[in-house]
């Protein structure tokens, strides 16, 4: 039997495969960079795609990550890439077993999801855990503290705790009268871990004393609480700390301490999902912290979870 007219046959089959693997490769890489962009755009972060790259205007950065982004959208609209995903998806229809053999642990673990609605995309999903929550309950806090009451909460909790609080102030002047107006700026550090700023305001309705923004930077870092740090892990431990406040904005200030001081581990605690300490994707630690109705050590209710880990179950 003559085999040599098959063979041609046989080597454009594989080699139109290997192209197409290639293909979604090459786009798959693309896609994971652009994971994080949306909500750094927002927050008004430059140089996420570009890191080496200093734009002399901030609007340039914000338009050069737009085209990306779109470049990536007419990648994946093109003939090439929809034939591939539409052959890739009549594979997985034939042969389905083969393809779940390779997914993760954590996929085999996870209960799988529902369909999401148009107004919740896939790729940025909301749902929680209802034992979990990223703040504990209000009602663990005796008092809210009032702006009368800041300077001997800050005395009384120095001197029983080794992270440590001051009110900051660009000059020294201006700190004997720093708790005279608000917003006051209040310096929260845990010892060669994380220095974090917090913006405190006041309810509109009360005197209570209310957290409004926070950002955090390295111990070593000599930097103004408006600016941002230059490393990656504390940009995204501001991001989640954001967020914490974001879901109760009304929050007293001592809950809040309640969640920066779980960060004493920060570089060394495992993800309670994946089980690593630096992330697959940007090596960063646990950013995330989640409170546990279930956890199962009560006295450190806290999970550690990277940011891509958040939403798992």
């Amino acid at each position: 039997m003559d085999t040599t007219a098959d063979k041609p046959i046989e080597q454009s089959v594989e080699a139109k495969l290997e192209a197409r693997i290639l293909l979604l490769s090459q786009l798959q890489d693309r896609i994971k960079q652009l994971r994080n962009v949306p909500g750094l755009l927002l927050s008004r972060q430059t140089n996420v795609l570009f890191p080496d790259t200093m734009f002399s205007d901030p609007r340039t950065d914000l338009q050069a990550n737009i085209q990306v982004m779109k470049e990536v959208n007419e990648k994946i609209r093109s003939k090439d890439v929809q034939e591939t995903l539409k052959d890739a998806a009549e594979c997985e229809k034939k042969d389905p077993i083969g393809l779940q053999a390779h997914r993760s642990k954590q996929a085999k673990t996870s209960r799988p999801l529902e369909a999401p609605s148009p107004e919740s995309p896939q790729a940025f999903p909301s749902f929680q855990p209802p034992s979990s929550q990223l703040l504990p309950s209000g009602e663990s806090v005796n008092e809210p503290l009032r702006i009368d009451g800041l300077a001997d909460y800050i005395r009384v909790y120095n001197e029983s705790n080794k992270n440590k609080l001051h009110i900051w102030t660009p000059t020294d002047r201006q700190r004997r009268t720093a708790l005279q107006s608000f917003p006051v700026t209040v310096r929260f550090t845990i010892p060669d871990v994380v220095t974090v700023f917090l913006s405190l305001g006041c309810a509109s309705t009360s005197t209570t004393i209310i957290v409004e923004s926070v950002t955090a930077f390295g111990p070593r870092e000599k930097k103004p609480p408006h600016s941002q740090s230059d490393y990656a892990v504390y940009q995204k431990l501001s991001q989640q700390l954001a967020k914490v406040i974001q879901s109760q904005p009304l929050a007293p200030f001592q809950l809040i301490l309640t969640v920066l001081s779980s960060y004493e581990d920060l570089f060394i605690k495992q993800c309670s999902v994946c089980g690593r300490v630096l992330s697959l994707e940007g090596h960063i630690p646990p950013v995330g912290r989640i409170w546990s109705h279930t956890s199962p050590a009560p006295e450190y209710p806290w999970e550690a979870r990277h940011a891509t880990c958040m939403h798992s179950v």
